[in-house]
């Protein structure tokens, strides 16, 4: 049994003679997981505490630093981006805008 991911652009080779005694080749990706099916059974486990996975995050970072995730990603750390401080900058700029174009045309 082989298992990890191959180096990019690199090959995996065989003697035909592995294929003929009985060997087997197989591949997955993501554990074999199929997205529409799996995910929302994963986010059901969690939300029913029968799944851990609070407990492999390293970093909660907020949005603004999404560079900083990667960074910590490629050393092997586990991080999190909180999307809903970006959601609430968003909402504020957008009523911002709204405020903006209603003061412009004297809506306001």
């Amino acid at each position: 049994m082989i298992i990890g991911v191959a180096a990019a652009g690199k090959e995996i080779s065989t003697r035909p003679f592995q294929l003929v005694t009985g060997r087997v080749w197989k591949g997955t990706a993501f554990g074999g997981y199929k997205s529409r099916d799996s995910v929302p059974k994963l986010v059901e486990k969690y939300m029913n505490k029968e799944m851990m996975v609070d407990e492999f995050v390293t970093f909660d970072l907020p949005m603004e630093k999404i560079n900083e995730a990667f960074d910590l990603m490629h050393a092997g750390k586990r991080s999190v981006l909180d999307l809903y401080s970006l959601a609430i900058t968003s909402l504020y700029t957008f009523l911002i805008a709204i405020s903006i174009s209603l003061s412009a045309y004297d809506l306001w």
